[in-house]
């Protein structure tokens, strides 16, 4: 069944391509980012830069650690997200303090399309001031391919938190789905593993593996 934008402003947060389609989209299952504030309590003043409707950022908030919202495209009735695309550096995402010194005195924590995860990355590592946080929630086959091997050499996470039990990311934030043969509502089977990759800015050792979940 599906469900008006406005009602279903429980959250989500990720992009799937740079201009993506309006009704494609997928969301990140809330206990991710209670998981990550459980391993990373420091982090604070959170912009989430891929919102969508903000399934990561309302438990930031209640938290007491979201900062800052923004998206590509609104997709949340919330008059405080900003449409904004992170990856343009003219977008004005910053604002006139900010600029000077191009830094947002906060922590990024985000789940941004995977083909868009290293700029992503990249550009939150930009914008935040050294000792901040950039941390994204990614699959974890984003530790393969050759390209990426040198993109960790040159920004190695300080630490990668692996979800030792799977956390749904569901296609327009449909977590449930209809069995046809019970007639009941079921949550949706997950056979993506998932990770939070977690940057500090300045760090230059050796990244560590955790498991949580």
């Amino acid at each position: 069944m599906k469900v008006s934008n406005t009602m279903r402003c429980l959250g989500t947060n990720t992009h799937t391509d740079h201009d993506r389609e309006q009704d494609d989209f997928y969301a990140t299952e809330p206990i991710a980012a209670e998981l990550l504030l459980e391993a990373e309590p420091e982090l604070n003043n959170i912009w989430e830069p891929a919102v969508g409707e903000k399934h990561l950022a309302n438990v930031f908030e209640s938290h007491g650690k979201l900062g800052r919202m923004s998206d590509i495209v609104k997709r949340c009735d919330d008059e405080r997200i900003e449409v904004k695309d992170f990856l343009t550096k003219r977008s004005g995402l910053l604002n006139s303090v900010e600029r000077e010194g191009n830094q947002y005195e906060g922590d990024i924590v985000t789940n941004p399309p995977f083909k868009l995860a290293v700029p992503f990355i990249k550009r939150g590592l930009e914008l935040v001031p050294d000792g901040r946080k950039v941390c994204m929630f990614l699959k974890l086959q984003f530790l393969e391919g050759q390209e990426r091997k040198e993109f960790f050499k040159q920004y190695p996470p300080k630490t990668v938190y692996v979800s030792s039990s799977r956390i749904a990311c569901a296609m327009n934030g449909e977590f449930m789905k209809l069995n046809k043969k019970t007639g009941k509502m079921e949550k949706i089977a997950n056979a993506v593993a998932y990770a939070w990759f977690v940057w500090e800015k300045g760090f230059k050792g050796d990244p560590v593996i955790k498991w949580i979940n």
